[in-house]
């Protein structure tokens, strides 16, 4: 039994001592190469703007209307569409990602297609104060000192 045992945990360690070695390779090509004078890399896209199936079928409909090549209007960001996004940001003198950023959005889609981006709208000037009513306490000036 003892011998059934030592067996099994050692080909239960060997076989995570392999597998451990084998994803420890794999994930050596997704590293980043180190930043020089040491620290993190600064993430540069952080205005990425997460799309539904949908909203990227209309996106790459809409870069297709303006010269764009996305490739299918599939509804999936594959290279042709990247592509298509890197060459409009280039056109547009944004920042080239090849993703879908808010800035991207804005300059490619009409005003009206804002929302369907899930974009913010945007205030020309000053944001409208809202006046709020004032209590009768405070119409009379009651509340002075509290």
């Amino acid at each position: 039994m003892r011998h059934i045992l030592l067996v099994t945990i050692m080909a239960i360690a060997t076989g995570l001592l392999m597998t451990g070695t084998a994803m420890g390779e794999d994930l050596d090509k997704y590293r980043m190469p180190p930043v020089p004078g040491g620290g993190m890399a600064e993430i540069q896209d952080t205005d990425f703007q997460p799309l539904n199936r949908s909203q990227v079928q209309e996106m790459q409909r809409i870069l297709a209307e303006k010269g764009y090549d996305p490739g299918d209007a599939d509804g999936y960001i594959g290279t042709e569409t990247q592509e298509a996004i890197r060459e409009f940001q280039r056109s547009e003198g944004l920042a080239v990602t090849g993703n879908p950023t808010e800035q991207t959005l804005r300059a490619l889609a009409p005003a009206e297609k804002h929302e369907f981006f899930g974009l913010a709208p945007e205030f020309e000037g000053e944001t409208p104060q809202r006046e709020t009513e004032k209590s009768p306490a405070e119409e009379t000036g009651t509340m002075k000192g509290y």
